[in-house]
């Protein structure tokens, strides 16, 4: 292992030397004592000075470092101000005279002498005992793969003790620690005869990889910023106008066929430079996630927040209303909380039904008993009331006369806008797409119109019956186990209270006065009934009712029975209703809002004049307005429009729960290689910078808490943990069957739920630190290229990084990190835009899949042209114009497990290829080596890889290509299972043994869940057939639960002893 290697040139040595003095060269026992000293003093002199000194220790009255510096130690002087007393001065400045010392004799020496000085170092050797292999290829590789591992851990341990250190020595030493590990189990295994060329070839090798690295190795280079190219000092500190060119950035990736074979909306749209940039502004305006590099962003050219990112600080505002509740929660009982990583265990249950109390409180007038419920009531209030019922008033989602009267002086401008261009053109599409707007203007301020005519005098539309605003969602179960109680309610309440409802009917409110015949009644609400428990989305905003307030066009107010009357009928946990608030109500609000009010169908109608203008044809303008709506249906949560209760869902529902709980029993581990990704993100030095200070501060919670109100690292809150690796059919909130209710604690005992949490709240305080660091340099003209694009990805232009730069309440850590405390910022939207910074960051670090990153067919929907789906007797969408829409939730079942692969295309790889990683060369060593850990966890002991399968491997577990890797795999086992050859040519063997069998090569094509149901049928086709071994090994392998990593071994040998016992009660059968 050479660390740091410097096999350089004498002139090359520091700038205090003369190029054309002759230095002495270095004997061999001064250059081992130089080596050990190089590596290992600086953690000795660190512990030393915690010892002595302290983390931060008070400066001595009358101490003035600068006092002690001169000529021979001026060059330190940055690291000596530190210094708290002359003996701690002392201390420093030693420690850095010797690692100066170190380096200039290390670089003296020959490189023979370098070579063997390592010999001593214990780490080199350590390895050597416990490497096997069949032949010498295997052994060298092996122990050049574990020395490289633990050099990896030695230099994360010295790197950010060093203050000599730069960002190319631990690369360097641990790409040379793979070489020379190599080498020296060669010096071992090869024959004597042999030794001096393999010698040569070491050095050869060692050469060109820190030439391939471009490595400058001046030992102390205080002049040159290694973090920068050659290229960004011609515009350091410029400012670019920005371009609004709305393409994802152009390399040899995204041009590639490896980018484009996953055909998504986001690509479609994004790379055809056909399409104007309307429609390409509407997409990234709904469903942006700032994952992928835009053309305007590599010009400082930042785009607004999208619905989705704004829609996902709303979750940040949730749990701080829900945060609040824990707490005052926590002190009525006299108890506290103690919630590790957000799991409550015994004190959820408790909790939520004291809420629940609460809550029925309010919704029925009721006054608190004590000081604690009038404490929640206040902030279930400012919730519904002081938050979201404005919001929802301003936009017209909530019936208000302020609101109309605005939308139609809004309107009536957008019409003499159109008939205006309309009398210009001579493009006879365009005047046709113009005169639909105008239409269309013109039919909804006619209903505005009916509307303010109605309730001219009553400025908000309000309901006698209600006494607080809360939504309403009906608790199907409740009600199909209860039909009878709910219908007698219901009769009871239409008898009493003749009413009338009243709907839009062609522009026009029309109003019908129901009957108060009994038998009347009775139809009336057997109606009612089915189309409650019928209504294929229980959270559709369109049939929620709002509680206080009519909405826009009334017609939420069908069912005007109070809420206090049903309360053993609708959902009444707060928690969970506001988080099925939030998740529905909160996007279509963020739509309206940031489109002026206007609805999908507005929206899809001005980009299809926008393409008409430009020429585009109509195919291809049907194909844009596909995309984009089913773009809007996945943000605002409406892919599905089946009844879920349809034979399909139900299928896939089961098959779906079946093969999470079957096959990601070690999912957490496969996280373990996630660190690497945090490390691309920010830098190593930085990453590790910020894991001591999270050891020695508290600044991983403020970061932590900084993302927790970004909206991010709530999975186990929300329970969408499983979200990370799979999709979910609806993931509702409001659902609770006890597949449901084992998820939290499946991905709890399996790891991903904690890993996932531990890692997005350290990314969260490393990107604070990021985000404000960068803005900081745009702001003052030192940021590089690499610095502006990412700020500019996510959201932040120059000016609105000094914006951030400018906040007073930013505060620097002890270890150069700077903490955000947001709370205290007095520019809003500074504030929005680095938490949408931060939110989205971490998503895209920790990854999830976003709607930028998946193919429709993901979530079961097909869209066919109608020149096929005519000649198929199907008809054309109501909502796709030119498509036959077809949905079927088996057909999302070949890509449950896809979620976090095809996030990586874009996050990974394509950050990767677009130049938006930090530390490419680290990260990516990193990752294989954290795939390498990964890989020996998961392979048994008696199994011996080859090299070429150890890689191979390794690089699928590392995540930087899991998509392509992932698909090699599963095709090479499918081409086994057909009959077919290796499609390596046998050079890369498969993960799993295969034999040929047409099932399993079908179920393969088709995902987890026809697989899992194959080997359930399986194990149980043995068990009756009386084969009990091949049974209840093949039943062990998809029970529930029965594969996480830490005690499947338990679950295996248990069941191995129910095989003993029964197997001699039964003739043995040809498996046995």
């Amino acid at each position: 292992m050479i660390n740091g290697l410097d096999v350089i040139t004498k002139a090359q040595v520091g700038s205090n030397l003369n190029q054309e003095e002759v230095v002495e060269e270095p004997t061999l026992m001064e250059t081992t004592a130089a080596t050990l000293s190089y590596k290992y003093r600086p953690i000795i002199d660190k512990v030393r000075e915690l010892k002595n000194y302290g983390f931060a220790p008070p400066l001595e009255d009358g101490f003035n470092p600068m006092e002690m510096i001169d000529e021979r130690n001026k060059e330190f002087a940055p690291f000596l101000m530190r210094a708290s007393s002359p003996e701690h001065f002392k201390h420093i400045e030693a420690g850095l005279l010797a690692s100066k010392a170190n380096r200039e004799i290390r670089s003296n020496a020959s490189f023979g002498k370098q070579i063997l000085s390592e010999i001593p170092d214990f780490v080199n050797l350590l390895p050597i005992p416990f490497v096997k292999g069949a032949n010498i290829y295997t052994r060298m590789f092996k122990q050049g793969a574990y020395t490289a591992g633990l050099v990896g851990t030695q230099e994360a341990i010295r790197y950010p003790l060093d203050p000599l250190s730069t960002p190319d020595e631990p690369i360097v030493a641990i790409g040379s620690s793979f070489v020379i590990g190599s080498a020296l189990r060669g010096l071992i295994d090869i024959p004597l005869s042999r030794r001096v060329s393999a010698t040569k070839e070491a050095e050869k090798q060692i050469k060109e990889l820190r030439n391939a690295l471009d490595i400058e190795p001046t030992p102390v280079d205080k002049t040159f910023d290694r973090s920068q190219k050659l290229s960004d000092f011609g515009d350091v500190g410029v400012s670019t106008a920005p371009k609004t060119d709305l393409n994802i950035a152009k390399n040899i990736f995204t041009d590639s066929w490896f980018y484009k074979f996953v055909p998504t909306a986001a690509k479609r749209i994004l790379q055809d430079d056909t399409i104007p940039d309307g429609p390409k502004e509407t997409l990234l305006k709904i469903q942006n996630d700032s994952g992928i590099l835009l053309e305007t962003n590599k010009n400082g050219g930042a785009l607004n927040p999208s619905v989705a990112q704004d829609a996902k600080l709303l979750d940040g505002e949730l749990v701080q209303h829900y945060d609040q509740l824990l707490q005052i929660w926590g002190k009525s009982t006299g108890k506290g909380v103690v919630a590790p990583f957000d799991y409550m265990g015994f004190q959820r249950k408790p909790f939520e039904a004291w809420a629940e109390t609460i809550a029925i409180k309010r919704i029925k007038g009721e006054s608190p008993i004590d000081e604690h419920e009038s404490q929640a009531m206040k902030v279930l209030s400012s919730f519904f009331d002081e938050i979201w019922e404005p919001r929802l008033r301003k936009e017209g989602m909530i019936g208000d006369t302020a609101y109309y009267k605005t939308n139609i002086r809004k309107r009536e401008a957008s019409i003499k806008r159109y008939e205006s261009k309309i009398k210009k053109s001579k493009n006879k599409e365009y005047i046709k797409t113009l005169s639909n707007l105008v239409a269309k203007n013109k039919a909804v301020i006619k209903e505005h119109q009916e509307v303010l005519e109605e309730y001219a005098n009553l400025g908000k539309m309000t309901h006698k019956n209600e006494v607080a605003f809360f939504p309403r969602y009906f608790d199907t179960d409740a009600i199909r186990s209860d039909r009878n109680g709910w219908e007698k309610a219901a009769r009871e309440w239409f008898y009493e209270n003749p009413a009338s409802v009243e709907y839009l009917d062609n522009g026009k409110i029309v109003k019908v006065d129901f009957s108060t015949d009994p038998a009347d009644i009775d139809k009336r609400v057997t109606r009612l009934t089915n189309r409650i428990l019928n209504e294929h989305d229980p959270l559709d905003v369109d049939q929620m009712f709002f509680g206080l307030g009519k909405s826009k066009h009334q017609r939420h107010r069908v069912v005007d029975i109070p809420n206090a009357l049903i309360l053993k009928y609708i959902h009444t946990n707060p928690l969970q209703v506001m988080r099925a608030y939030t998740t529905r109500v909160g996007a279509r609000y963020e739509f309206s809002r940031q489109f002026g009010g206007k609805q999908i169908d507005e929206v899809l109608m001005e980009q299809d004049a926008v393409m008409a203008e430009a020429k585009v044809p109509i195919k291809k303008r049907n194909k844009v307005l596909k995309d984009i709506q089913h773009s809007y249906d996945r943000v605002v949560g409406t892919t599905k429009y089946k009844d879920p209760n349809s034979w399909d869902y139900n299928i896939a529902q089961v098959l779906r729960d079946a093969a999470q709980y079957a096959y990601l029993g070690g999912a957490g581990v496969a996280t373990l290689t996630e660190p690497a990704k945090i490390v691309m993100e920010h830098g190593f030095k930085e990453t590790f910078q910020g894991l001591f200070t999270m050891l020695q501060q508290n600044q991983l919670k403020m970061g932590a808490q900084e993302l927790r109100i970004s909206g991010e690292a709530l999975e186990i809150l929300l329970g969408s943990v499983h979200l990370r690796l799979l999709d979910d059919l609806s993931n509702n909130p409001l659902r609770s069957n006890i597949f449901d209710k084992a998820k939290n604690g499946f991905y709890a005992l399996n790891g991903l739920g904690p890993f996932t949490k531990i890692f997005k709240d350290f990314d969260g305080m490393m990107r604070s630190h990021t985000i404000i660091d960068y803005s900081k340099k745009w702001a003052n003209g030192s940021a590089n290229k690499m610095e502006r694009e990412f700020l500019a990805r996510y959201t932040i232009d120059q000016n609105m990084a000094k914006r951030i730069a400018s906040q007073e309440a930013i505060q620097q850590g002890d270890s150069g990190l700077y903490l955000a405390n947001t709370s205290k910022w007095t520019d809003e939207e500074a504030t929005r835009r680095f938490r949408v910074g931060l939110g989205s960051g971490a998503a895209n670090t920790i990854l999830m899949g976003t709607p930028m990153d998946k193919p429709n067919i993901v979530d079961g929907v097909v869209y066919l042209p109608m020149s096929v789906a005519s000649k198929l007797g199907m008809k054309e969408s109501t909502k796709y114009r030119g498509y036959a829409r077809v949905e079927n939730a088996l057909l999302g079942l070949p890509f449950q497990f896809y979620n976090y692969s095809l996030a990586a295309v874009n996050k990974t790889m394509g950050a990767y290829a677009s130049g938006q990683v930090k530390s490419q060369y680290m990260g990516a060593a990193m990752a294989m080596g954290l795939g390498y850990m990964v890989l020996q966890i998961r392979t048994p002991d008696y199994i011996e890889l080859e090299f070429q399968d150890q890689f191979s491997r390794a690089l699928d577990y590392s995540g930087l290509i899991p998509l392509h890797s992932d698909l090699f795999y599963t095709a090479m086992s499918t081409s086994f299972a057909f009959g077919g050859p290796n499609i390596t040519g046998g050079f890369v063997a498969p993960k799993y043994p295969q034999e040929p069998n047409l099932a399993d090569a079908l179920t393969g094509i088709g995902g987890a869940g026809p697989s899992v149901a194959l080997d359930y049928y399986r194990a149980f086709a043995d068990l009756i057939s009386g084969n009990y071994n091949e049974g209840v090994k093949d039943l062990a392998r998809v029970l529930p639960f029965a594969q996480i990593f830490w005690y499947k071994d338990f679950v295996n040998n248990m069941l191995g002893a129910v095989r003993e016992e029964l197997l001699p009660q039964r003739p043995l059968g040809r498996f046995n």
